[in-house]
């Protein structure tokens, strides 16, 4: 046999036998002997081999500082796979110090030998600036090269560069091409990329039996942001029949791997009980979990939490700390805390004008109850000058959304004609409507002014 009389070759290939389970039984320790027997006469193939073997504990202890011994043996003879890994090392500060320049250096004699997962690597240090400038061109030359190649990490990402126009011009035509080739081949991250593109209809007619299809394949493989779409989906219907104990068991699994949108989804399906009993203090430590990981939702939440003392913590300045960080995203739920913290003057100075300004930024994104704040304001003039058209068109906005207190002030005013034409068939119309949304003043104007005779 080749490999017992020390032919090196035979013996790496030997070694891959037992690796891979090629007509013998897989035997991690038996290829390591063969894979040594190899590397001990300098063949850089079985040297790369052990490398790979002490980086992830194959029939061996892990150790880090042996397998770049051996990565650096390959990688100087030229092997490209070994290079690639010995920039794997010194990117990640495996066995050694982090080195970024260094790490740069290798998967660039990696990639001019057309290693195509080396190139791919290069492509990442390109757009994320490892050991070089930022360049998102720079990074999509080499990811096409590797993406030729079929590897589908590269692929991925020049969906990713095609998504959000990234060193290309935005087209999710071609974002969806990359998407699906990558997916095709099982990459987790695509194939939760095409159902949003499916759901959206981005690049795609829009099909939600085909986004949950995808969704369900990233879940199924521990795919968090897949596990999270997938329970939105059950949670509204999409493609699927409505299903909260189906949402809130993929809401689990995701919140889980601590992604923080799911962490708050959580929180929701407690306070409203969704697919669960109704749990405010389950759902104050989801939305806690969530808020300290930057989810702007879970932090307008928390902040709502202490602002009422739902779960007997009532803490006014923690609540003004939650409300400010998630109003300074753009939360609008957010940003109405503050305005109501403003205006009443809770844990916080009065300043109709502060509130006023956070009232105004939550209305413009539609926020019901910002609207009625902010047609209050400009009512009786607490921050800005009184003008009661621009409050009936405020208030207008929030009783289109069902707002019954809104109903109730547009009724009022339909009534006596402020801002508007006196008209009192309107304000019977609207008084009926904000009755039925349970405004108890609504019904004791409508029992005092008597309009059920108009």
């Amino acid at each position: 046999m080749a490999a017992q009389q020390g032919y090196y070759r035979a013996q790496s290939c030997l070694g891959d036998f037992y690796f891979y389970g090629n007509g013998v039984e897989k035997d991690y320790k038996e290829a390591m002997k063969w894979y040594s027997l190899a590397a001990k006469q300098g063949y850089a193939k079985a040297e790369c081999s052990l490398g790979y073997f002490y980086q992830y504990g194959y029939g061996i202890e892990k150790d880090y500082k042996e397998a770049f011994r051996w990565y650096h043996l390959a990688a100087r003879q030229g092997n490209a796979d070994a290079q690639c890994g010995l920039g794997d090392f010194y990117l990640y500060g495996y066995g050694v110090e982090e080195d970024n320049k260094e790490a740069l250096k290798w998967y660039h004699l990696s990639a001019k030998q057309e290693y195509a997962i080396g190139q791919y690597r290069l492509g990442e240090c390109y757009f994320y600036g490892y050991g070089v400038e930022k360049d998102y061109k720079e990074a999509i030359k080499w990811y096409h090269l590797s993406a030729k190649q079929r590897n589908a990490y590269a692929q991925y990402r020049l969906g990713d560069c095609h998504a959000y126009g990234l060193g290309v011009p935005q087209d999710f035509k071609e974002a969806f091409k990359w998407y699906s080739l990558a997916a095709n081949q099982g990459h987790v991250g695509a194939e939760c990329g095409l159902g949003y593109f499916y759901q959206y209809g981005y690049g795609i007619e829009k099909d939600y039996k085909e986004a949950i299809r995808w969704y369900h394949l990233a879940a199924k493989q521990g795919n968090a942001e897949g596990q999270y779409r997938l329970g939105e989906c059950y949670l509204y219907g999409y493609g699927v029949e409505e299903d909260n104990k189906e949402a809130l068991k993929w809401f689990h699994l995701a919140a889980k791997q601590e992604y923080a949108s799911a962490q708050a989804r959580l929180g929701f399906c407690y306070v409203y009980a969704w697919g669960v009993k109704q749990d405010f203090n389950e759902a104050f430590k989801w939305y806690k979990l969530a808020a300290e990981q930057g989810e702007a939702s879970a932090q307008s939440e928390l902040g709502s939490f202490y602002l009422y003392g739902v779960t007997g913590q009532k803490d006014l300045k923690k609540a003004f700390y939650w409300f400010t960080l998630a109003a300074k995203k753009g939360n609008s739920r957010g940003q109405y805390g503050l305005g109501e913290m403003y205006v009443h003057g809770s844990g916080v100075e009065k300043d109709y004008k502060e509130a006023f300004y956070w009232y105004f930024l939550s209305a413009k994104q539609g926020d019901a109850r910002s609207q009625v704040g902010l047609a209050k304001m400009y009512a009786y003039g607490y921050g800005v000058e009184e003008d009661y058209k621009e409050a009936f068109k405020w208030f207008s906005l929030a009783a289109d959304q069902e707002d019954g207190e809104a109903q109730y002030f547009i009724g009022v005013m339909s009534y006596d004609g402020f801002g508007v034409t006196a008209d009192k068939a309107q304000a019977k119309l609207w008084m009926k409507r904000s009755i039925d949304n349970g405004n108890k003043e609504a019904q004791n104007f409508w029992d005092e002014n008597k309009l059920s005779n108009y």
